[in-house]
């Protein structure tokens, strides 16, 4: 599973990082980064709906340059679709058909939340024949914006569970990284460390949940990964929530205290 880390990042991290993702604004640094770091994959971030015919001149030199490690993050399909530029969309993909229009279009990548990170070995079987990397941000709960009351039912991954995705999912980035020390703290909890001890709202961004990490099994969490989300359509499991509920301190505390005075 390789690992997209921002290119301002300190050396120490630039060279554990599988790709560099450089924003559009510091793209000058990319001749450099290919100079120190050849092996690389740098993504250029673009967020922007049109370019110039120089603009579109300069891309054709970091691909030349990048000699297959370039690829661009787009936030719209039309810009280099007749450009022979390598991209992908930066927004996230939450269902099968918008994937199979995708990758009609032959994009490099398909960044995935919400229904189809619980159902990854569909998307794995529709994209068997192709390059396409699968993408997933395993830090964040959910990115619409819309007023959900917590994030329990949303596309995280505990980086317990993230070795069980090894065959499902190709690269994770991070997201809510306001400095680099964020960024390196869930690089080393998730690619070393591999564990997180404390509440796990406070590693998920839009949990809103109370639970700590070390008290839920993996044995439980990695069900997430193909259970389609049935508890949204009629399903009477819960599990999501359960493992939350029995991984609240206070439950146990509660109990303790019932006990005792009996």
């Amino acid at each position: 599973m390789k690992v997209c880390l921002n290119a301002w990042q300190d050396k120490e991290y630039l060279e554990k990082a599988d790709e560099l993702k450089v924003p559009w604004d510091k793209r000058e640094i990319i001749p450099e980064i290919f100079e120190q770091y050849p092996n690389k994959i740098v993504v250029l971030e673009y967020l922007g709906t049109d370019l110039t015919e120089e603009e579109y001149n300069e891309l054709n030199m970091y691909k030349g340059l990048g000699r297959g490690n370039f690829k661009m993050c787009v936030a719209s399909i039309t810009l280099l679709r007749d450009r022979a530029i390598p991209f992908y969309l930066g927004y996230p993909i939450s269902d099968l058909y918008t994937i199979m229009g995708l990758m009609n279009i032959g994009v490099t990548d398909i960044k995935i939340e919400g229904p189809l990170v619980f159902n990854l070995a569909s998307v794995k079987n529709l994209i068997k024949d192709t390059d396409i990397n699968i993408r997933i941000v395993p830090n964040v709960a959910y990115t619409n914006g819309l007023p959900y009351k917590d994030g329990v039912l949303g596309s995280w991954i505990r980086p317990e569970d993230l070795s069980n995705y090894e065959e499902l999912i190709d690269v994770i980035e991070f997201e809510n990284i306001p400095t680099k020390a964020k960024e390196q703290a869930l690089y080393r909890l998730y690619m070393e460390d591999k564990e997180w001890d404390g509440n796990l709202s406070d590693l998920i961004t839009n949990l809103n949940y109370p639970g700590l990490n070390r008290m839920i099994p993996t044995t439980m969490s990695c069900l997430r990964k193909n259970c389609k989300q049935a508890c949204l359509s009629g399903s009477n499991c819960k599990i999501c929530y359960r493992m939350l509920y029995l991984a609240n301190p206070d439950l146990y505390k509660n109990i303790k205290e019932q006990t005792s005075n009996e």
